[in-house]
């Protein structure tokens, strides 16, 4: 109800969804992750189709969507056409709002995006984060961007004339 009376009384020409409970506390409390992750994306779609005129809904996703990568094959390169094979609950969540944007009826963009380094040199030395760090493996393909790259990537969704694409950004 808060999400559909704010979408009332603002009126957006775009929402840059952005919400997610991310790994590793997704793993860690999934009845919450899902709940933002899944539920929270429906709850925006139902909001926006309350208006005369709806938003464009931007949607993040993330690169998790097709699952680890074997970095010991010779893989070709991700693009927005290569299927998705989630790994994760975050992942699996990531495929269920692309495809609930998708089908909404909705003008959407979708955004992958891979991992994102903030600007703050201090984020990500929590100690639950090192600790989680050290799960993942040392051999595992990784792409990153600078979260300006990212916020730029979805303004560029959010004001051009990219309506209903799926876009990788890399790194």
């Amino acid at each position: 109800d808060a999400v559909t009376q704010v979408m009332q009384r603002v009126r957006p020409d775009a929402v840059l969804h952005l919400a997610a409970i991310i790994a590793p506390t997704a793993y860690v409390i999934p009845g919450k992750a899902y709940a933002v992750n899944v539920t929270g994306t429906n709850n925006i779609i139902e909001a926006a189709k309350t208006l005369s005129s709806p938003p464009r809904i931007v949607f993040t996703s993330s690169y998790s969507v097709h699952g680890p990568r074997n970095p010991y094959r010779e893989l070709p390169p991700i693009t927005s056409q290569t299927p998705v094979n989630p790994g994760d609950n975050y992942g699996a969540h990531k495929v269920w709002g692309e495809r609930a944007v998708q089908s909404s009826g909705l003008e959407w963009v979708v955004v992958r995006l891979p991992q994102v380094w903030p600007t703050d040199p201090a984020f990500g030395t929590a100690p639950e984060f090192m600790r989680f760090s050290f799960l993942l493996s040392p051999d595992r393909l990784v792409t990153a961007i600078d979260s300006r790259d990212a916020a730029l990537a979805l303004v560029n969704a959010a004001s051009r004339d990219v309506a209903n694409r799926t876009f990788i950004v890399g790194g």
